[in-house]
């Protein structure tokens, strides 16, 4: 009998403890009649085709990718140029310094506007978009 009050007792901290965080700037509550949660974190084509010159592209993908083909203009990058290589494990995203280092000898500055594009459905350009997230730059699509 003592186990089962326990398991209650369990359940009760763990949904006590499980709070909603508020939301970062630029996610919304709710759902935008486009479908999307947070659509400025998504850019067209006709837009970006129309405010080219307002806008930094960077190519995430591998280097063999970016130079068999790219956006006219883009820079190149890829998930190794966002890892922590002090890490004896891969994957890990690099500390801020690291990657305003890499920014400025790219030639970004914090108040460009990033479009981030890949080739695999938007799976690894999500990536550094969420990794610039973390660090407080939310101005990228």
């Amino acid at each position: 009998m003592f186990y089962r009050s326990r398991g209650w007792l369990f359940i009760l901290l763990l949904r006590w403890g499980c709070k909603e965080v508020a939301p970062k700037p630029g996610v919304g509550d709710k759902v935008a009649g486009n479908g999307y949660r947070n659509p400025t974190a998504l850019i067209g084509v006709a837009e970006l085709a129309r405010r080219m010159e307002d806008y930094r592209l960077i190519d995430f993908r591998k280097r063999e990718a970016y130079e068999n083909g790219h956006i006219m203009g883009a820079l190149q990058m890829w998930r190794t140029d966002i890892e922590d290589g002090s890490k004896p494990y891969r994957g890990i995203m690099a500390q801020k310094g690291e990657l305003e280092e890499l920014f400025s000898k790219k030639g970004i500055h914090s108040d460009d506007t990033l479009i981030i594009y890949d080739d695999n459905g938007g799976c690894d350009a999500a990536r550094l978009w969420w990794v610039l997230y973390q660090y407080g730059f939310y101005n990228c699509r």
